[in-house]
């Protein structure tokens, strides 16, 4: 078998074409020869990314989920950034608060007030 690379922006999305041919494939006709096995530990704190992804999405309100999904990497990027900003200052504040003994409840901004 062959080994195909691409860059990561350069993959292409799976056709429906591909996904059933995918699903005829029997698992004994599997080669998994040059993998390693696993067992039930290995997966036990497993996350599967790309579903991670869509659990930040089912958190955001749908016009802003729709629009983020239109924007290129460079918009996307730079969002990214952004939340990791504001991840960063409330961490801080957390921490400044916490480390002087007060109690301390953080209200996030939200759209709905």
């Amino acid at each position: 078998m062959a080994i195909v690379r691409f860059k990561e922006n350069e993959v292409p999305k799976p056709t429906q074409a591909d996904y059933e041919a995918f699903d005829k494939i029997k698992d004994e006709d599997i080669d998994f020869s040059d993998i390693s096995e696993t067992d039930k530990a290995f997966w036990a704190g497993g996350v599967r990314g790309f579903e991670n992804r869509h659990l930040l999405r089912n958190q955001l309100d749908n016009d802003i989920s729709l629009w983020l999904a239109q924007q290129d990497n460079e918009t996307k990027r730079q969002v990214n950034n952004v939340i990791r900003s504001f991840m960063a200052v409330c961490q801080h504040h957390k921490a400044a608060v916490t480390n002087k003994g007060e109690q301390h409840e953080y209200h996030p901004i939200t759209s709905s007030g």
